[in-house]
């Protein structure tokens, strides 16, 4: 199992929408977060808050997020 797998499952158990809805303000929310961060520590929870968000918007979208992962690092 992946992590994208992993997410799914997460969202499935508690029944979280794959809505973009306030996408823009949550990946602020924690780059905020991140630009606040007194240790590495809480740099890398705000990180992997705004991957979250990023495939929860992706996928509600209707993409799979590893496939555009996977397209993105072919492009780069």
């Amino acid at each position: 199992m992946n992590v994208f797998d992993s997410l799914n499952i997460w969202r499935e158990e508690r029944g979280l929408q794959r809505t973009v809805g306030n996408i823009a303000g949550n990946i602020s929310e924690e780059l905020t977060e991140l630009l606040r961060a007194n240790t590495v520590e809480e740099e890398i929870d705000a990180l992997c808050d705004m991957i979250v968000f990023a495939i929860n918007a992706i996928e509600a979208k209707g993409y799979d997020a590893e496939v555009c992962i996977e397209e993105v690092l072919k492009e780069i």
